[in-house]
Parts: structure tokens; sequence; C-alpha cells
């Protein structure tokens, strides 16, 4: 009785079969007055849906005397397997990986000139770079200038200081500048402390 009373306990709510409900029936005519097996075959038929799910319930509200512990019992949410929630999390994480798909089909790199002036770059580094920072707009009506942007990066009052500015500053033949930005990106990141360090001794040779 011990073994197949620990055996129908130990069943996950995903696991519960008709053969298990059959076998509690079978040791409750074998025990009619053992209370946990009235609790365990009106949770089972609740699972499985049985056709004799009133009359467990009915038996065991007879046989428990605690009836919230009883109700707590058989209304507690069923487990779900671990395969379905696998499965579950699976799909999910398909739907998250559309999503990013449909986003890089979705962008197109601002246009760009065969020969770009020193505007055009500026407004390109800004549009991917920083797509939070507004476009450079013409003549005054921008609240900062493009040498203000340039001047306002290095001085850290924009947040986003990359090597793609750096570049910029050396197809402009600002050295000086670029090595300054090299420099804040070995403590900003200080993984590839090593590779920025390099490339400010490549600018120095130049």
């Amino acid at each position: 009785m011990d073994k197949r009373l620990n055996e129908i306990i130990a069943l996950e709510d995903w696991q519960v079969e008709l053969l298990n409900l059959l076998n509690v029936e079978r040791l409750i005519t074998k025990f009619p007055y053992c209370s946990i097996l009235y609790m365990y075959a009106a949770r089972f038929s609740s699972l499985l849906n049985n056709q004799n799910k009133d009359a467990h319930k009915a038996l065991s509200a007879v046989y428990i005397s605690d009836r919230i512990k009883l109700k707590e019992f058989l209304e507690r949410p069923a487990s779900e397997s671990p395969y379905k929630l696998k499965q579950q999390k699976r799909a999910s994480n398909i739907v998250t990986n559309r999503d990013i798909l449909d986003e890089i089909n979705q962008y197109t790199e601002p246009d760009l000139s065969d020969n770009p002036t020193k505007e055009e770059l500026i407004e390109r580094f800004l549009k991917i770079e920083n797509p939070k920072v507004s476009t450079v707009e013409h003549e005054g009506a921008s609240l900062f200038t493009i040498d203000k942007i340039i001047k306002n990066s290095a001085s850290k009052e924009f947040k986003n200081v990359t090597e793609t500015m750096a570049k910029i500053y050396l197809q402009q033949g600002n050295k000086s500048m670029a090595v300054k930005i090299y420099e804040q990106l070995m403590i900003d990141n200080p993984k590839k402390s090593v590779y920025f360090a390099n490339r400010i001794k490549e600018i120095n040779r130049e």
C-alpha cells in the first residue's frame, strides 16, 4: 500500500493517465477508509475530465474533513510538462527572432555620394551611430553646427563616442582628435584597449 500510495503522490499533473485513476479506484475498494485516496481520485478525474469526476468530488468531500484544503488541492492549477514548456519557449524565441529579422530587412543606410563632403559624413554618422540625434539641418537652423557636434562629441557632451567618429577625423586629417577619441574608447572599452592602443601607434607613425 505504502509503495503504491507514494507512486500516486509522486505523479506530476501532466503525467496522470486513465490507468493511474483506475489504480486509485482499485486501492479505494481495498482500503475504503484511506481518505487521501479519495482526494487523488477526485484530482485525477478532474485532470482527465472523467465522467465520474463529480462522484469522486462528492466522495472526497465526505471523507476529507478540512474542506478548505480539499478545495485548494482540487482547484490547484495543473502543472505542464517540461517538454511543452520548452516548446512554448522555443515558439517565443522564434517570434522574437522573426521580429529582429524584420527590423534588419527594413533597415536602409542613408544615401552617400561618391565624393562625400564633410557635412555628408557627419550626417551619415549621426543617422547610423546615434539615430536619436536629429539630422543636421542647414545654415544656422540647427541648434548645433557640424563643428560644434564634433567638438561636443569629443568633450563627452554626447554619450556615444565611437570608432566611426575617429575614422572621420582621420579622413579630415585631424590626427590629434582621432587619437583623443581612441584614448576615450580605451577607457570606455577596456577589453579592446590593446586594439585601440595599436590604432593610436599606427596614427602616430603616419
